[in-house]
């Protein structure tokens, strides 16, 4: 469901941006590519869940895996396009550049990012102990 959503979000156009000749063409393109990119890695994630749903050792640890990866994801896009939609349209490289102190954005990023990472270890451990109590 989340990954039709971001394909309909991706498929609205922005009106104006069309003809602008600053770079929120550029951004709202870049958005474009970002919700497409988002929409896969969910239908893969789904594959995935639907291949190997027999093997999973707990229903709980595949609802705080998902649940917690959709809770961070969802906070980088929010951070991610607060910051490009507050920027007077900026390319996204200009952007990584500027450095305001309290509220530089850039810099949660890759914390979340490591988080992503963290619960996608929940599916792997999710796995390998059902896979465990298979075998036994």
């Amino acid at each position: 469901m989340m990954a039709a959503l971001c394909v309909l979000f991706s498929l609205v156009s922005h009106a104006g941006s069309e003809n602008s000749p600053d770079y929120s063409a550029l951004v709202l393109r870049d958005a474009v590519f970002i919700l497409r990119a988002v929409a896969m890695l969910l239908l893969l994630s789904w594959l995935l869940y639907l291949f190997t749903y027999r093997f999973l050792f707990s229903y709980t640890l595949v609802w705080i895996h998902v649940i917690s990866t959709i809770a961070v994801a969802i906070a980088m896009a929010v951070l991610l396009f607060r910051k490009i939609m507050n920027s007077d349209a900026q390319p996204l490289q200009q952007l990584a550049q500027t450095d305001a102190p309290p509220g530089n954005v850039w810099a949660l990023l890759p914390a979340l990012g490591a988080l992503i990472f963290l619960t996608q270890i929940i599916y792997i451990v999710n796995l390998m102990l059902g896979m465990i109590k298979r075998m036994n």
